[in-house]
């Protein structure tokens, strides 16, 4: 199979001793060492278990092309939800205006999928042996299948073994989050901001009535756009995102220097 032992040979060492018990072990020279001070992919580590059904090296390769060839319905559902955008909302609730539109986004879609599995940067690094470097690419693709869906615990899952992939993919997995982030806050921001200021003045009147005392005006240039009651769940729905961003920062940290 025209395989070497850097890198195949390694990895599927520090996978096997992984299943055994013995967190990614590997033999450097003659003595017991450990994959982590080459790269840090405790996702070896994960993947170990399919080693347990087939004790072959090949399962890594097969694993590692079956995880990246399923990537492609990520490629596929996100492109028809987008291509579906170009109906207003109220259209797309209507069947005879999204019917029509899907008989031209399925294919679309459905190529956008295809060109992706065909793409010479992806094949190379599924043909090019095993590393955990190609198992990042269906975790991207989940990460923003998961933003876009609002699947906050699939989003997190996502991020976070992204972050397990490699070092420097913690990097990517934090640049993710606060992309996530940005996207969650930005409708909210853009809707206060061009709200009429009189709008937010009848609402502060309207809780005033409902309370029968003043609401005071707080100094903090937040409550120029916002109302209390919007602030609360604003915050909440960043806190998500934002934590993942320091979570994975810190982890390039300590695996980088």
């Amino acid at each position: 199979m025209r395989t070497h032992k850097a890198d195949l040979g390694q990895i599927a060492q520090a996978v096997w001793n992984s299943s055994q018990g013995r967190f990614v072990e590997m033999t450097d020279n003659g003595f017991v060492a450990t994959r982590m001070t080459d790269h840090v992919e405790p996702i070896l580590a994960l993947i170990s278990p399919v080693l347990w059904l087939w004790r072959d090296v090949q399962a890594l390769l097969l694993l590692q092309v079956l995880v990246v060839s399923g990537s492609a319905w990520f490629v596929y559902d996100l492109a028809r939800d987008r291509l579906e955008q170009l109906l207003t909302p109220r259209q797309r609730q209507q069947i005879w205006q999204i019917e029509p539109l899907r008989r031209l986004t399925q294919p679309v879609a459905l190529a956008l999928a295809v060109a992706y599995l065909l793409s010479p940067q992806l094949q190379s690094g599924v043909l090019t042996e095993f590393h955990a470097a190609p198992l990042a690419v269906p975790l991207i693709l989940w990460a923003f299948w998961a933003s876009f869906r609002h699947r906050t615990i699939q989003f997190a899952a996502a991020v976070l073994l992204l972050a397990a992939v490699k070092e420097e993919m913690a990097l990517l997995a934090a640049g993710i989050a606060i992309y996530d982030a940005s996207t969650a806050l930005s409708p909210t921001l853009r809707f206060a901001m061009l709200r009429p200021r009189s709008a937010q003045l009848d609402e502060s009147r309207g809780a005033t009535k409902q309370s029968g005392h003043p609401v005071t005006q707080s100094p903090s240039p937040l409550f120029k756009f916002f109302t209390r009651q919007e602030i609360t769940p604003l915050l909440l729905h960043s806190f998500s995102p934002l934590l993942l961003t320091c979570l994975c920062l810190t982890w390039f940290y300590i695996t980088t220097f």
